[in-house]
């Protein structure tokens, strides 16, 4: 009776397992599954521990068997066996692609952090003395909101009681959804290290809102910037940050404001497609220092041609709504929302975040961009984490989150605090 209980206690726990731990190398079918993989990768030490206590149950129990109990009780006990081993196989995946990232870019890697980081409180909170929420902009009717985080002078002594660089961060959503301050811990983070976050809102309907929503960044950033007294900002030390559709926002940004403001930009305004860079407010100057894109897609045409998993996301018709056609109707405007198309040597330095199992956004967005920075001889780093899903750093101590942490926290450091 006991080694029956063992038994199945033992195929529940490796099943359940398994279940989960297989999703981090099988693409997903639906979208639910999609997030799951997300957890299943992150807090795969988890799963590991799972797996493993699942098979020990199952040893135990056909172990009993062997002594004497009934065939079915030791069926039981080795398929728990089988199962754990599997899930504990699959859960090593992402820790030993993780390593090697890891050490290229020097970052530290802890299992102990991606088992217990969510259990325990953040001591970043505390440097949080302030979050408000204040309106940036009133565009075509519609309150445009941010919100502020602010430091304690306590939380980094190396920036000094003066002012201090800011990131502005831009969420994600598929450009039609999302809200802002998604990612609070991340926001507090920032602020632990010196940092004035501000993290805004954007116009999400109607479609095609290509035009509006990068307008409405641009925006922001010159009214922080103008307002840099106000909030003890420094405006020379400005980063945009964006993930997923936010990133791809961030970089359109970041790259157009350095365009405009390049002596020898080409930038027309009387042309319909570089209108849709423009400020949706009066602001003087919306160039940043710095841009850091988490999984953002950057050629937009390529992203057409070239989908992710459609049984996740549908991106053509992502696509199309938000740039109001195909490649085929509407070339010139996919090529004007490609953050691609506005690199020029005056780009400013850039991060780019990549999980090389996303399925909402491929990879090879970061990478193409990457080469093109290369040729432009723009500073950039890109940090392509092999096992991971779009939207890893939502886990914060998880293997991606600890490798990016530390990258993000050294380039903007470089590029940005400096």
């Amino acid at each position: 009776m006991m080694g029956g209980a063992l038994g199945i206690a033992g195929l529940t726990l490796s099943l359940a397992a398994l279940f989960c731990a297989v999703w981090i190398v099988v693409p997903a079918p639906h979208r639910v599954l999609a997030l799951l993989a997300v957890g299943a990768s992150e807090l795969s030490a988890w799963l590991l521990v799972a797996g493993g206590a699942g098979a020990g149950l199952g040893a135990a129990a056909a172990v009993r068997a062997g002594g004497g109990g009934t065939a079915w009780v030791l069926r039981v006990g080795w398929l728990s066996v089988l199962c754990g081993l599997g899930a504990a196989g699959l859960a090593l995946v992402p820790p030993l692609q993780a390593r090697p990232v890891a050490t290229t870019h020097g970052a530290p890697l802890s299992p102990l952090r991606a088992m217990t980081g969510a259990l325990t409180p953040s001591d970043s909170d505390a440097a949080v003395t302030a979050m408000s929420t204040v309106t940036y902009a009133a565009v075509d009717g519609q309150a445009l909101h941010m919100d502020v985080y602010r430091p304690s002078h306590r939380s980094d002594a190396s920036s000094g009681p003066g002012a201090r660089p800011a990131v502005v961060v831009v969420h994600g959503g598929a450009w039609d959804g999302g809200k802002r301050s998604e990612q609070a811990r991340w926001n507090r983070w920032l602020v632990a290290r010196g940092y004035v976050v501000f993290d805004v809102d954007y116009r999400l309907v109607p479609q095609p809102n290509w035009a509006a929503a990068t307008g409405d960044i641009l925006c922001a950033v010159g009214t922080i910037k103008a307002q840099a007294a106000h909030w003890s900002v420094d405006p020379a030390r400005v980063a945009l940050l964006g993930r997923s559709a936010g990133g791809h926002l961030a970089l359109l940004a970041a790259y157009t404001a350095a365009e405009a403001g390049a002596a020898d930009s080409t930038i027309d305004p009387n042309d319909a497609g570089d209108q849709g860079v423009r400020p949706s407010c009066s602001v003087p100057d919306a160039a940043v220092r710095a841009v850091v894109s988490f999984y953002g897609p950057t050629d937009l045409i390529w992203g057409y041609e070239h989908p992710a998993n459609q049984r996740v996301i549908d991106g053509r018709r992502t696509l199309e709504q938000f740039l109001g056609g195909t490649p085929h109707t509407a070339r010139g405007i996919y090529e004007r929302a490609s953050p691609t198309t506005h690199v020029r040597p005056e780009t400013p330095p850039t991060l780019l975040l990549h999980g090389g199992r996303d399925q909402f956004a491929r990879s090879q967005h970061s990478e193409r961009l990457a080469s093109r920075l290369q040729v432009a001889g723009v500073p950039h780093e890109t940090v392509l984490v092999p096992y991971a899903q779009h939207g890893f750093d939502y886990v914060f101590d998880g293997w991606g989150g600890q490798i990016v942490q530390a990258t993000v926290a050294r380039f903007l450091e470089a590029h940005v605090k400096g």
